[in-house]
């Protein structure tokens, strides 16, 4: 009407802009719109007519007639046609559409600093994470990227004052920050690598010492904490999980940030008395942080993987630059907190997941520059948690017991000063595997590494009697000492023998249940035997024939064993001379005579130690002898005394 009144050369009286105002007052829901949005209007429409094009791209000119044509067609409606449509369509529509439409919302929420208007926005950002989540991860990232940088946390130029400072003080860093973990909750699994960004938020709340301990109310069973031994508490955060914010149960985020607006006002913080640690404490309750991990078992493999990286090379520093040894120390520590955290939220698919696990730990320790202390410290304390955990069920499956002990072995190979600095902690841990989970350790490897373990942490002082028990509470029992872990446990009881201060009782002990496996010894050769017997008589064929040779090879393999205990005896032989100074005499040089001739004895009487031809296990036993008890070796041996002497004859 406006545009007729103003440009139809048939309308000799103009409207002017009071008039025009007073027409168009009550009609934005029963108030005025803005005068200076009418006056606007008014002089745009009187400068510059409204034009219409025709089909030939010539303009139209807008008279009364047109504007009846043009409004008695908008009144025509089409009929519906109903067409195959597929949702892909839409999902390339939207991605169109999402990198400007989250570029244009960043910079707007960058730019105002009206309460109502960041909230709005905040919200529509939210909403294009709720739909990137299907299949647009880069967007999700994009996304997470841009909240992150409004956080403040991430500024590598503001000191620890100024960040602390505008965190506490203003609105645009706590909404960002409650965003970034809102969409860490809710659309986790399909982040891929913003995962890193959300990491060093975490952080750098750490560091800033936003995340106090007394947070959020720890969650009991994500820790596992009756399955591992105790050790200082870090400061990670557990929540307990609330139903009502599920990972796709987003429609209560809106409300969520109406609330945390109604409570975040400086005058209600005044009227309330709040402290500043108070009011950050309230913004970090509503972040739900621990959820991310304790619920981590919803997130698919690859959204596990990227988590799991970012928090492994974070713990090996990378990107990062640390004060002082004291925050390195407990940002590692916090790392690795959260790596166990979701290894144990996760072990129903450990094998799927820890084989990459492993891989980013032998990454970091190539890194140039790589101190190993403390992340191998750290690491070691947080994998045996998890090697507890997967041994205290029984499992078919020996992939996951394999891929523990590869890793618990990588970290103390990375530097060996940590088997000094946490024996404790591994002896504590080795001796509850050998005590209350013996029969659930199935590999090779982690009986090597156990046994190993206990023997070099167990030299200490402080941890040799829980180490010493240990060793003769399994040898003691016998059950579970087998062909797979008979040598291992051999050099273990060694180890602990040739101990300097090693107490004279404890040293019988084990000498005596060295002596005694030789019990073990015989009744796996005679059960070979009595196999390799069974399996010649009643099959020819050569499946069997090749079955056959594997029962002699194990036949073989036991009289190795027999050999390796006689390896052990003849390192005795170097512990009978050695002067061991202020610890006194040696009490070895007596006992070890005694010892052989109780084995060797025991070995003729069951047909195991026998002369004849081709018998190298006697000759290599007496052999053993005259180095170590010569004086036993025509008590022991007279067979081959006379042997020799008829020979000279």
């Amino acid at each position: 009407m406006l545009n007729t009144d103003q440009h139809n050369p048939q309308v000799k009286k103009k409207m002017t802009e009071e008039e025009f105002i007073r027409n168009n007052r009550a009609i934005n829901g029963g108030q005025d719109l803005p005068r200076e949005y009418l006056s606007e209007l008014f002089h745009s429409i009187s400068n510059k007519a409204i034009t219409l094009f025709g089909q030939s791209g010539l303009s139209v000119e807008m008279n009364p007639s047109k504007w009846i044509e043009l409004i008695n067609r908008s009144k025509l409606v089409q009929p519906l046609i109903l067409c195959d449509f597929d949702r892909r369509l839409g999902r390339d529509m939207f991605a169109c559409i999402a990198g400007p439409a989250v570029a244009s919302l960043c910079a707007f929420f960058e730019h105002t600093d009206e309460e109502e208007l960041l909230q709005e926005c905040t919200e529509m950002l939210i909403s294009i994470a709720r739909i990137a989540q299907y299949g647009l991860e880069d967007t999700l990232d994009e996304l997470l990227a841009s909240f992150c940088k409004f956080t403040t946390l991430l500024n590598p130029y503001a000191s620890t004052e100024e960040t602390l400072f505008a965190f506490s003080n203003d609105l645009k860093p706590k909404m960002a920050t409650l965003a970034v973990f809102t969409i860490a909750n809710n659309f986790g699994e399909s982040i891929r690598g913003g995962w890193r960004n959300i990491v060093d938020c975490l952080l750098k709340l750490k560091r800033l010492k936003l995340l106090p301990q007394s947070v959020i109310e720890f969650d009991s069973a994500s820790a596992s904490s009756s399955d591992v031994p105790k050790e200082p508490e870090s400061g990670i955060i557990f929540p307990s999980h609330d139903p009502k914010f599920g990972s796709r149960q987003a429609s209560g985020t809106i409300s969520r940030f109406s609330h945390f607006l109604s409570l975040e006002s400086m005058e209600d913080s005044l009227s309330l008395n709040l402290s500043e640690f108070e009011q950050n404490l309230k913004i970090i309750k509503q972040c739900r942080i621990g959820n991310i991990f304790s619920n981590s078992s919803n997130l698919p493999d690859d959204a596990l993987l990227n988590l799991g990286r970012s928090l492994i090379f974070a713990a090996a520093g990378k990107g990062q630059k640390f004060s002082t040894p004291v925050e390195e120390e407990e940002t590692v520590g916090f790392c690795w907190d959260l790596v166990i955290a979701i290894a144990l939220a996760n072990i129903h698919r450990f094998q799927t997941f820890w084989t990459n696990f492993h891989d980013y730990m032998l990454s970091v320790a190539q890194f140039p520059l790589f101190s190993p202390i403390p992340f191998a410290e750290k690491a070691i304390l947080g994998l045996f948690k998890v090697c507890l955990k997967l041994l205290g069920t029984y499992r078919v499956d020996k992939i996951p017991e394999e891929l523990i002990f590869k890793s618990i072995n990588l970290m103390w190979k990375l530097d060996k000063e940590i088997l000094d600095t946490c024996c404790e902690f591994i002896t504590q841990s080795v001796s509850k595997v050998l005590i209350e989970y013996p029969a659930n350790l199935q590999t090779q490897l982690g009986w090597k590494t156990v046994l190993h373990l206990l023997s070099v942490t167990g030299r200490h002082s402080e941890t040799y009697d829980q180490g010493v028990e240990a060793l003769i509470m399994l040898m003691s029992d016998g059950t579970h000492v087998s062909r797979t872990n008979y040598v291992y446990c051999i050099d273990c009881a060694f180890s602990f023998v040739a101990l300097k201060n090693s107490p004279l009782e404890n040293n019988l002990k084990i000498l005596d249940l060295m002596a005694d496996s030789v019990n073990l010894l015989t009744q796996w050769y005679k059960n070979h035997q009595a196999e390799n017997n069974l399996s010649v008589s009643s099959n020819t064929s050569n499946s069997s024939l090749e079955e056959n040779s594997k029962t002699l090879g194990s036949s073989n393999f036991t009289l190795n064993l027999f050999l390796k205990l006689g390896e052990a005896l003849r390192k005795m032989d170097t512990c009978m001379k050695a002067d061991l100074g202020q610890y006194g005499t040696s009490k070895i040089e007596e006992l070890v005579p005694d010892l052989l001739k109780k084995m060797i004895t025991q070995m003729k009487e069951k047909g195991i130690l026998v002369q004849k031809e081709g018998a190298d296990l006697w000759e290599i036993t007496y052999i053993q002898i005259q180095w170590i008890a010569p004086s036993l070796k025509e008590e022991l041996f007279p067979e081959e005394i006379c042997y020799i002497c008829q020979f000279y004859r």
